[in-house]
């Protein structure tokens, strides 16, 4: 069996998911924007691994667990929706105060500090817990071979980092 056509159309649908424009775009573009362009590559550098790691948990069986408990899947949508909610209320509540710039102009923000902002946004983003496990259980038949999935972790990686 080819699995290229499988994995060609994982990596239109994602193309096109990413490019949506959503909490995590928002994110990375406002960090890169605001600060330096490294900046928006550790929020990018968080988004990617969060995405790991939604990767990983769907292929593990999550969509299992939230189908069977579906309490679960609103209380991590719900603990997502709550960070959503603070990091809006927050940017609200900051936009008279001055930023603290450099002596470049610049936004002055730790590399940890912007990736823990992309995956912490990428974590609690409520289209990433619904899209991976109907992605994966569309697409990747249920006797993958393990260069499959592994292949189709990676191409949802690179286009997400890209």
């Amino acid at each position: 069996m080819s699995y290229l056509p499988i994995l060609l159309s994982l990596a239109g649908i994602w193309a096109i998911v990413v490019m949506s424009p959503g909490s995590c775009f928002v994110a990375t573009v406002q960090h890169a924007i605001r600060g330096k362009s490294r900046d928006g590559v550790f929020v990018a550098s968080g988004i990617a691994t969060g995405t790991i790691i939604w990767c990983a948990s769907s292929l593990l069986g999550l969509v299992v667990l939230f189908g069977t408990f579906g309490w679960l899947c609103h209380l991590v949508r719900l603990a997502g929706a709550i960070y959503l909610i603070y990091l809006g209320i927050k940017t609200v509540s900051q936009a008279h105060k001055p930023l603290l710039t450099g002596q470049d102009g610049r936004v002055n923000i730790s590399r940890s500090k912007a990736f823990q902002v992309g995956f912490l946004t990428d974590i609690g983003s409520p289209k990433e817990d619904g899209c991976f496990g109907s992605l994966f259980a569309t697409l990747l038949p249920p006797s993958a071979p393990l260069w499959l999935l592994v292949g189709a972790v990676a191409v949802v990686l690179s286009i997400e980092f890209i």
